[in-house]
């Protein structure tokens, strides 16, 4: 009887543990670069080659690719948690011209993002290279 009560509990437990009420644990991130001009490049591609390039999170050291850029924006879905994002990046003007770009603000665990609702904007100024 008691083993059989054991397992009773057991099977009502478990799928309980299972639920999360409703919470994600993942983020859809929205990208959102901009030039110091205010204006927004037609595309951006981060360069993966470089070891400064990260969209990282600190808590799991999991690495994520940067998504090309289309008008400024892209989305990209990650692990809630603190992220590092870093790149050099190729930027297409309206006026065909590629610029070299840098965004750096979020580049060190003191200056991390929080990505920890179920979607997040992140803003990320650009830095023309010369």
């Amino acid at each position: 009887m008691r083993k059989l009560l054991m397992i009773f509990l057991t099977l009502w437990l478990v799928p309980a543990c299972e639920k999360n009420a409703g919470q994600d644990i993942w983020c859809q991130v929205t990208l959102h670069a901009v030039l110091p001009s205010g204006e927004i490049p037609l595309s951006l591609t981060a360069d993966e080659s470089l070891k400064g390039t990260m969209l990282q999170n600190i808590n799991t050291m999991d690495n994520y690719s940067f998504p090309v850029l289309v008008d400024g924006m892209a989305t990209v879905r990650v692990l809630k948690g603190l992220y590092m994002i870093a790149f050099d990046a190729d930027a297409l003007l309206a006026d065909g011209t590629t610029v070299r770009v840098r965004t750096s603000l979020y580049n060190s665990p003191e200056k991390a993002v929080r990505l920890t609702d179920d979607a997040a904007t992140v803003d990320l100024p650009l830095t023309v290279l010369k």
